[in-house]
């Protein structure tokens, strides 16, 4: 009885078995990934707290909601 050669069979239909063409993302794309967001929030919490105190010395007549009576 003859054997077949499965490393021939799956070659011959293309494929190479475990060996797989799909890369897995590297961690340094992650790590600039996670850095990117940081300084996304970073950059919106600065943004943010800087519009506050424009609209304070801006507009110093103003009041809170809250203080209204």
């Amino acid at each position: 009885m003859k054997s077949i050669n499965t490393d021939e069979a799956s070659n011959a239909a293309g494929v190479s078995g475990f060996d797989s063409k799909i890369e897995i993302a590297p961690d340094e794309i992650l790590i600039l990934a996670g850095k990117s967001l940081v300084w996304l929030t970073f950059a919106a919490m600065v943004g943010l707290t800087a519009s506050v105190t424009l609209e304070h010395l801006l507009f110093p007549h103003l009041t809170s909601w809250s203080t209204v009576r």
